[in-house]
């Protein structure tokens, strides 16, 4: 009986086409945390319990790729769908092309709110007009500032149209705590990083921005769920691109990222192996919107994926450095 009741919901998963569905979408974004650092990706030392928990119940792509392994760049090619050499974004700090669209654009004119909540590091304003902007809280004593979790909860408290809300933490990234509740002899260093106790004691630090960020994770979905949200909401969760031995290189330790994708009674836990991109969001979420895909973005939706119906995505992705 149970095994019968699991296998219709599969069934009803798999008849349902997601496109269109016009979905609300959170994108949680961690900054500066390697995929080698995770529990749901091996590394059972690091403080990761809600992406750990949240994988259990999520999509969890195993070869899922940024184009470029520094801030800005990664996240001008997640709002436009472009590789860094095409829409412009290509050094830290610089500006998209002044014909680029991006994220806000296109979901607007499909009735969507575009709010970001956080950290933006995008250029220039102009060309990302977002519904709502929730600027960082300074906290003293905090080496990096926090989401602003108020104004978060706040808008979902009162939304009355769909909405796309990339939440962008500045957590892992540096500066870490001085003070951790980790000791040197907690951690787990990856094989190019020397056994010392001086590096033991810096990773012993990064964990402690680890478990920040986890708990800021923690914190969005129960306000998902407080609100009644979780059955309308697709979660996605990310980072920008790894950072020990990864970050300004093409290794494969700073190009592959983490990133899940969770929609109860939608999207069926599982892992993949299909290659995917960065440049595949936007497509992704104007298909889930029912909007049309412009020709020419470098991404391609990840709705078949998301249902179950494909093991395959790209050929190849790139990456560069500058």
């Amino acid at each position: 009986f149970v095994i019968g009741i699991s296998c219709a919901s599969d069934q009803a998963m798999a008849d349902k086409s997601l496109a269109g569905s016009q979905p609300n979408v959170v994108f949680f974004h961690a900054d500066d945390h390697s995929q080698f650092d995770y529990s749901a990706y091996g590394n059972k030392r690091v403080p990761t319990p809600t992406t750990d928990a949240f994988a259990k119940e999520a999509l969890v792509f195993e070869r899922a790729y940024t184009g470029q392994a520094i801030c800005a760049p990664s996240r001008s090619m997640l709002y436009t769908g472009l590789y860094p050499i095409r829409n412009g974004c290509f050094i830290n700090h610089t500006a998209i092309r002044p014909e680029v669209n991006t994220l806000p654009t296109y979901l607007e004119k499909l009735g969507y709110d575009v709010i970001l909540a956080g950290k933006s590091h995008v250029q220039p304003r102009k060309q990302f007009p977002w519904t709502n902007e929730f600027r960082p809280i300074k906290n003293p004593g905090a080496p990096r500032p926090s989401i602003p979790i108020d104004e978060i909860g706040s808008y979902f408290e009162t939304a009355d149209k769909p909405f796309c809300m990339m939440l962008t933490s500045e957590y892992p990234h540096g500066p870490h705590f001085q003070k951790t509740p980790f000791e040197n002899a907690d951690v787990a260093l990856p094989p190019f990083i020397r056994d010392t106790q001086e590096n033991r004691a810096k990773v012993a630090r990064y964990y402690a921005s680890i478990a920040e960020k986890e708990r800021e994770f923690a914190t969005l979905l129960e306000l998902i769920d407080k609100n009644g949200l979780t059955d309308k909401t697709v979660v996605f969760y990310a980072s920008d691109h790894g950072a020990s031995r990864g970050k300004f290189t093409v290794y494969d330790s700073g190009l592959n990222v983490p990133l899940m994708a969770r929609w109860p009674g939608n999207i069926k836990p599982a892992r993949t192996n299909a290659v995917v991109s960065f440049a595949d969001f936007l497509p992704t979420v104007i298909d889930l919107a029912g909007g049309k895909i412009p020709s020419g973005l470098d991404g391609l939706s990840l709705v078949s994926l998301l249902e179950g119906n494909s093991e395959e995505h790209h050929e190849y992705v790139y990456g560069v450095a500058h």
